[in-house]
């Protein structure tokens, strides 16, 4: 919904625009940017405390490689979802009337 009504400039300065973009930052922010290292954290913390609960397989080669793509791979992707966030904060932040100073040279 936001998508299109960016692209109407008479509903761009809406109430209703301004919410969704509020709800979207907040939904965002809990989800992928505290939610996710939040649960890495507690398998680690599994991993430190109760092995025998954390360890998915018999054989350890495989436990190691499964652990090294679940962190790799969530490094990736918190790193995405950290870009995202930021083109989404600074998208709201100029849909609130906080847009960036152009630097001057």
């Amino acid at each position: 919904l936001v998508m299109h009504m960016r692209n109407i400039p008479a509903l761009s300065d809406t109430l209703a625009f301004k919410l969704s973009g509020a709800a979207l930052w907040l939904t965002y922010l809990c989800i992928r940017v505290l939610l996710m290292p939040f649960g890495v954290a507690l398998l680690w913390q599994d991993q430190q405390n109760i092995p025998e609960f954390a360890w998915l397989f018999v054989d350890p080669v495989n436990n190691f490689a499964w652990l090294c793509m679940l962190y790799s791979s969530t490094a990736v992707v918190l790193g995405l979802s950290y870009y995202w966030f930021y083109l989404i904060t600074m998208g709201f932040m100029k849909v609130l009337g906080y847009e960036r100073s152009a630097k001057k040279v």
